[in-house]
């Protein structure tokens, strides 16, 4: 009875320095490619249409990629379990690869769930380790050096010639795309070699610019990689860009944008890390001493948050601009997770699945310690409670940004544009400012509620019960005492 290998793509949609096809090469069975897409995660909350327009495209290149080499690559709409079911009863698949994946709780259930099924069906599972993040480490010490190694190793083009051929033709009937994975949208679009040429941009043409402009909600936009969507669903691997970067380095005209940028990337692995050893800080707060705050829920002020209604310019330019492209810089993320935080005193928990949503970069390893750092929750980094004024008047200073997405405040003038309520009442009707009516008026005032928000934080910041709770987590995700000076700084790909 002729036996299959399976390549199972998940969050790893490319070809290029891919394990899981690398490990085909091995044997003569003919492989079959699949991608699932699992109602699980269609209807899931973290998730919505620009994510898996995202994933469609890229899987669009994919299948284009593959058939020029013979192969196809089967996209089923099934829950995962249901679909290997449907597989197993087919045809006998000896072997299924896959990279390993950081996923939510959901997806780690589900994995167990088919463990299991593999286990009982007497297939081997093999799931690669991605971008460096290591599953079961158990001394963090050794994590920095294997971590080099990896992004040092060569990347893997595979060799069709020893990847044999299926030729099962009626495995899973074609389905139809959502009508709206074909729409024209301002979102960036998925695929691998989209991945390579915006790499490619970055590194010939916008990377001078990148430290100077990277907290400029505008500016960065352009002068920022835009890499995050694909390193988050795998159209190109961290080890793909460290080494183009380093390629470049010495002919590079701008060394310290590189290396900085070069520097998040190592954070961002970091991170993910963290979050692979301490998943349970999906719904929980990292340090247990902050448990007693932020408890009760106000859906008028989050819904004004998601709106972008806040009153505060910066902030809603943010959230709207965020809501249409899936993108905004590191710094406006940081600010407007610390607006709901700390200004309108709501939990992190309330904005975190709005907020995945929005990210079109939706990565949680990188999700969940940021909104956690953000909002002061970790006892590990400095307490940040931004003031949206200020923000507002050194990173947006002639209100480029603001008015691009607050289209009711063009007419406002410079000086006025980052707090219109404070305009006289002659002003207000000349510029067509009108409180409440075409624009809001300040939710809360943010000044007041960010100085009570730091009295009520920093005693428990600096009470014996976090102190106790932020050693422990010292000691299990600190690399050394060296590095933690940067963790407090928050690196993170922008």
């Amino acid at each position: 009875m002729q036996t299959y290998q399976l390549v199972w793509f998940k969050r790893d949609l490319r070809l290029s320095d891919n394990a899981a096809i690398q490990a085909c090469e091995a044997s003569a069975e003919p492989v079959i490619f699949l991608y699932i897409f699992e109602p699980l995660l269609l209807n899931d909350s973290h998730y919505e249409i620009r994510h898996w327009r995202f994933v469609w495209q890229s899987l669009q290149e994919l299948q284009a990629r593959l058939q020029a080499k013979g192969h196809r690559l089967w996209i089923v709409n099934a829950e995962a379990i249901a679909a290997f079911k449907h597989i197993f009863s087919k045809i006998s698949i000896s072997r299924v690869f896959s990279h390993q994946e950081t996923g939510i709780l959901k997806t780690f259930e589900r994995d167990i769930q088919l463990q299991n099924f593999f286990k009982h069906n007497q297939a081997t599972w093999k799931e690669f380790p991605t971008n460096g993040v290591i599953r079961g480490l158990k001394e963090k010490n050794t994590w920095q050096k294997r971590w080099e190694q990896t992004m040092g190793a060569t990347p893997f083009e595979p060799n069709w010639e020893n990847i044999t051929k299926s030729s099962i033709s009626d495995l899973f009937p074609t389905i139809k795309p959502h009508s709206a994975f074909n729409q024209t949208t301002d979102f960036q679009t998925g695929g691998e070699s989209v991945a390579r040429s915006i790499l490619n941009d970055f590194l010939t043409t916008r990377y001078p610019n990148y430290m100077k402009h990277i907290s400029q909600p505008e500016l960065s936009r352009g002068s920022c990689s835009r890499l995050s969507p694909y390193i988050a669903w795998g159209n190109i691997s961290m080890r793909q860009i460290i080494q183009a970067i380093d390629e470049m380095y010495e002919s590079a005209s701008h060394k310290r944008a590189l290396h900085q940028f070069s520097s998040r990337l190592h954070w961002q692995s970091h991170f993910i890390q963290k979050f692979e050893r301490e998943c349970r800080i999906e719904t929980q707060n990292f340090n247990t001493a902050f448990n007693t705050v932020r408890q009760e829920v106000d859906f008028h002020k989050i819904s004004k948050w998601e709106n972008g209604e806040t009153g505060y310019p910066l902030v809603d330019a943010c959230m709207r601009c965020l809501a249409a492209t899936g993108w905004i810089n590191f710094r406006m993320r940081a600010m407007v997770v610390s607006f709901l935080t700390h200004q309108l005193w709501q939990p992190w928990q309330a904005g975190s699945h709005w907020l995945a949503r929005q990210f079109l970069d939706f990565e949680p390893g990188i999700h969940y310690p940021q909104l956690q750092m953000q909002a002061g929750t970790t006892g590990l980094h400095i307490l940040r409670i931004y003031d949206p004024v200020k923000q507002s008047l050194e990173k947006d200073t002639d209100g480029v940004f603001i008015k691009k997405w607050l289209p009711e405040l063009k007419d406002i003038p410079t000086a006025n544009i980052h707090q219109p309520w404070k305009m006289t009442s002659l002003e207000q009707g000349f510029y067509n400012y009108l409180p409440n009516k075409t624009y809001p008026s300040p939710i809360v005032n943010a000044h007041e509620t960010g100085k009570k928000a730091a009295e009520i934080l920093w005693p428990i910041v600096n009470s014996q019960r976090a102190e106790i709770e932020a050693k422990k987590i010292l000691k299990k995700h600190i690399l050394s005492a060296e590095r933690s000076k940067a963790m407090k700084q928050g690196k993170n790909i922008s």
